[in-house]
């Protein structure tokens, strides 16, 4: 493991045991048993180590992964695979932990928000996206199946990460994950099917 995953692990644990509050590139130099010049180096600054965390997060949760490959004739598969895999993140700890900085820095540092939306959503919404539109090539789904897949996360969603991140549920069970992202697909795939 590279120094640099070494301090985005040492990240995220620290702010998933201790919330955004108590972190501090002091807080994670003397948590990671680092240097705040290590730090810097390889992040040049908080906002900098937050985009490294969020990309990271994505990678390692397999947003961005070929779905399409293992159901090369199958939407609902594909958006199966895909959901359970956008659940399964957005109501792990780390994911929760980023989404509250981001909600309770809306104020004060927006532009958080900005950079989870280009390199968490952003990204994952392209790839998903273009690997989605070649089952429009097999006309398997209609054209207007490619442009519309937040239709298909809102089916997913519902308001359950707005819930979770309130703290009003708590996160998702696999089996929840499971039966929700089935019934997602089968839903949208009844609006938008060929």
């Amino acid at each position: 493991m590279s120094k640099r995953e070494q301090l985005l692990n040492a990240a995220m644990e620290l702010l998933v045991d201790q919330g955004n509050m108590a972190f501090s590139m002091n807080a994670l130099a003397r948590h990671a048993g680092a240097s705040k010049e290590t730090l810097y180096r390889h992040f040049g600054n908080k906002q900098g180590l937050f985009e490294a965390i969020v990309t990271e997060n994505a990678d390692q949760a397999g947003l961005t992964a070929d779905y399409f490959s293992a159901h090369p004739n199958n939407p609902a598969g594909f958006l199966t695979a895909f959901g359970e895999a956008l659940l399964t993140f957005l109501m792990s700890p780390q994911s929760i932990v980023i989404n509250r900085i981001v909600i309770a820095e809306a104020a004060s540092n927006p532009e958080l928000a900005l950079i989870l939306e280009k390199h968490g959503r952003q990204r994952v919404a392209l790839s998903v996206g273009a690997q989605f539109s070649r089952y429009l090539e097999q006309s398997l789904v209609s054209s207007e199946a490619t442009q519309s897949l937040n239709y298909f996360l809102g089916l997913l969603l519902q308001d359950s990460q707005i819930k979770v991140l309130d703290g009003s549920i708590p996160p998702l069970t696999k089996p929840d994950i499971s039966a929700r992202a089935e019934h997602a697909a089968a839903l949208y795939l009844k609006l938008f099917a060929c």
